[in-house]
């Protein structure tokens, strides 16, 4: 199967318009179809396993294009730098600080935060992130796991 490179841009009242691009389509089904926080390396190795022709570069043009288009989101992570995330809805992540994976967490927004903001610092609030950080279930399964391996190791020495 062959791809079409060329993204056309259009200017149109001062506002970039990026037209369809075939390459920005293969890293944008990338993400949502892995349905978890990824690098632009990881999307970039996923990319050319489809078109063997899209650079590193090309990846980082096509997910700044996409963050700005709202399609995803740019996360700070502070053991991979950026991660790129399908969810563009606000939401809250938890980022494990063992194992380093960052998950979005399946509860409720709280808009009422914002309103607090506002009327109370009397701040122009657009939204806020929030990142809880801890142990992670699986990791928290292995430490219980090298818990009991301990326990049963000191047991045989009696």
């Amino acid at each position: 199967m062959t791809y079409n490179t060329m993204i056309t841009v259009i200017i149109i009242g001062g506002d970039r318009v990026a037209r369809f691009s075939t390459q920005r389509e293969i890293i944008s089904q990338i993400i949502l179809g892995e349905g978890k926080h990824m690098t632009a390396e990881e999307i970039a190795m996923k990319a050319k396993k489809v078109n063997p022709k899209i650079g590193i570069a090309t990846v980082y043009r096509n997910l700044n294009t996409l963050v700005e288009e709202g399609k995803i989101k740019k996360v700070r992570d502070n053991n991979q730098g950026f991660v790129y995330d399908s969810n563009n809805q606000p939401h809250y992540h938890f980022e494990c600080t063992e194992c380093g994976a960052m998950y979005d967490l399946p509860i409720k927004y709280n808009e009422k935060l914002d309103d607090v903001v506002r009327h109370e610092l009397k701040l122009d609030v657009a939204n806020h992130k929030t990142t809880f950080y801890g142990t992670c279930k699986k990791c928290l399964m292995m430490k219980e796991e090298d818990t009991w391996n301990w326990k049963a190791q000191e047991l045989k020495r009696i």
